[in-house]
């Protein structure tokens, strides 16, 4: 570990002497509980070029390139099983003036097991990740990933290595008009364990906001399957959701306060029927271009019969542009 500390460190000294004149650091703390007695912390930063293809910052230029450098570190104790991750990935940003980018990053990852499986190991992970803006705003991404699937699995016992996964990620926006947007996210996992988690997302959503308020309404569904079913970790076979969608973001005016929200009210079909609903929102201050803090709030809610499961989360931003 002091080793891969002492990397981290190297690494974003050197990104700091090498990337672009304009640079985006960021940094993220997370804590998130569950009512099946899981607690997670999370704490990650990223140095990269201050870019974004899909929503340019103020004067960016059409073409920009530089090293990127991300950490993080997360841990997470239930009472079947603890675990502790760090990982490093180290990588190069490129934007073209033709409205396409691509990052590719490669590092390792380190995982320590207590309680039901006491091990530790290192792994390589990497990820790619390339994003086309096409006229009328639409827009295309592909993710690729070699990773733990941590971020969509919830073990509750057994070996993590198990869910050692090469995932992509495809996601994709189409405006009809603009009022009206079509949106796609695809999440498959392909886990080391033999099992296929195939998750496929589509929403459209209206515009009705005005002036400082942003808001898009509408509805959604979101379909997940499971090649095999175990329980080592949540797996149904098949699961549903639909319902009523949406997002919103109000600055006030002559401040750099803004609100955000988005969410979802949903009706779910698994073993059972149900109800549930997602809420995330957002205090921000400062500019995205300059500085800027912001405070997260999380909750999840599913109700299946008598079974109720939930979940809050709390996360703490911060971003500084150089």
């Amino acid at each position: 570990m002091k080793t891969l500390v002492a990397i981290v460190l190297g690494l974003l000294v050197f990104s700091s002497s090498t990337l672009a004149a304009s640079s985006l650091f960021s940094g993220n703390v997370l804590s998130r509980s569950t009512s099946d007695k899981q607690d997670s912390n999370l704490v990650s930063a990223s140095l990269r070029p201050l870019s974004n293809l899909l929503w340019p910052y103020p004067d960016e230029p059409a073409t920009r390139a530089g090293w990127t450098c991300e950490f993080a570190s997360s841990s997470m104790t239930s009472t079947p099983m603890n675990y502790r991750t760090f990982e490093i990935q180290p990588g190069y940003y490129l934007k073209s003036e033709s409205q396409w980018s691509l990052q590719i990053s490669a590092g390792v990852h380190t995982l320590s097991q207590t309680k039901s499986v006491n091990k530790e190991s290192t792994d390589p992970i990497g990820e790619i990740e390339f994003q086309k803006l096409l006229p009328d705003g639409h827009s295309f991404t592909l993710q690729v990933q070699s990773h733990y699937a941590l971020d969509r699995i919830a073990p509750v016992g057994g070996d993590l290595d198990n869910v050692r996964s090469f995932s992509l990620k495809p996601a994709s926006d189409y405006f009809l008009n603009k009022e009206v947007k079509l949106s796609y996210r695809g999440h498959y996992d392909w886990l080391k364990d033999g099992n296929l988690l195939a998750i496929t997302d589509a929403q459209v959503l209206k515009s009705v906001g005005k002036e400082n308020l942003w808001l898009w309404v509408g509805g959604g569904a979101e379909y997940t399957t499971n090649r095999q079913v175990t329980s080592q970790y949540y797996s149904p076979s098949n699961s549903t959701s639909l319902g009523l969608r949406y997002d919103l973001s109000y600055a006030f005016p002559d401040t750099m306060w803004t609100v955000s929200s988005g969410g979802s009210f949903h009706i779910l079909k698994e073993q059972g029927s149900g109800t549930g609903h997602y809420m995330n929102t957002n205090i921000q201050y400062g500019r995205r271009d300059a500085w800027q803090i912001q405070l997260s709030i999380e909750t999840i809610n599913s109700l299946q019969g008598s079974a109720n499961w939930s979940s809050q989360g709390v996360t703490l931003s911060a971003n500084k542009s150089f």
